[in-house]
């Protein structure tokens, strides 16, 4: 079962809070699903979680729903491997890229969210909020529908969302 998580974004290399970010992902995972090939991180609901999803996705840097963020993988995957072979420089394995999932989701949904996660984890992590996809949907969802996955898709937003949400970390 894969348990490591790719480094922090470049941005947080030098920042005090980044060895405890580091730590608090290690110390978090738990299974995605029964029998799965990896774990994720478990993240508590909190008013500091809402206010930092809201400020990602106010910039607009927030993918909602696990097709999309299928499909905009693939396609970053696809570009990223053509810059590869043009310039013949490997991709760097640091994370960018965080899949929130809701806590309700059915074991087929975190299947499909576990090969998303697979697919790109050379950049991308995860975490199970613990929040239904009814609470996520209210409050991020323009149509108010159920929402059970959210990608932060961009590199500075992830940085300034990880800074937020772990201000009260100990550095």
């Amino acid at each position: 079962m894969r348990t490591d998580i790719p480094k922090l974004p470049k941005g947080l290399n030098d920042h005090p809070l980044a060895g405890s970010i580091e730590t608090w992902f290690r110390q978090n995972q738990g299974e995605l699903r029964p029998g799965g090939e990896l774990t994720v991180a478990a993240l508590q609901w909190s008013p500091q979680l809402e206010t930092a999803i809201f400020a990602v996705q106010h910039a607009e840097h927030l993918l909602q729903g696990l097709e999309l963020i299928k499909r905009a993988m693939d396609k970053e995957t696809h570009g990223l491997k053509s810059i590869s072979n043009k310039t013949g420089v490997p991709v760097p394995e640091r994370l960018s890229r965080l899949l929130l999932l809701s806590s309700d989701g059915s074991d087929r949904f975190y299947r499909q969210a576990e090969s998303v996660l697979l697919a790109n984890q050379d950049r991308m992590t995860g975490c199970i909020i613990s929040a239904d996809s009814e609470i996520l949907g209210g409050l991020f969802s323009k149509k108010k529908l159920p929402l059970k996955a959210l990608l932060i898709n961009d590199r500075k937003a992830l940085e300034t969302f990880l800074l937020q949400v772990f201000a009260n970390l100990k550095a």
